[in-house]
């Protein structure tokens, strides 16, 4: 098993509709808890999953037109999850 292997892949999420202008705080993290699978119990347990968690900020403002726009800023730098073979 080469454990130096990189696998990048993107992650799309279920829209989200937003009626009224304002700043909407969100976090995202990997769905699989953090040493959820045991490192090294056997040969398909061997992955230590990324803990950390990443900020994202909508802010949402009404444009010139009188329509709802975005503006979307992660404070914590571009999310980017690690997981790591044990």
């Amino acid at each position: 098993m080469n454990c130096e292997k990189v696998s990048k892949a993107s992650v799309c999420f279920p829209a989200i509709r937003f009626t009224e202008p304002g700043v909407y705080h969100y976090k995202i993290a990997e769905a699989t808890p953090c040493c959820a699978i045991p490192c090294g119990s056997c040969e398909c347990r061997r992955w230590k999953t990324d803990c950390r968690e990443f900020r994202v900020v909508i802010t949402v403002y009404e444009d010139c037109n009188g329509h709802l726009s975005w503006c979307v800023c992660y404070p914590d730098g571009c999310p980017e999850f690690v997981n790591r073979c044990c």
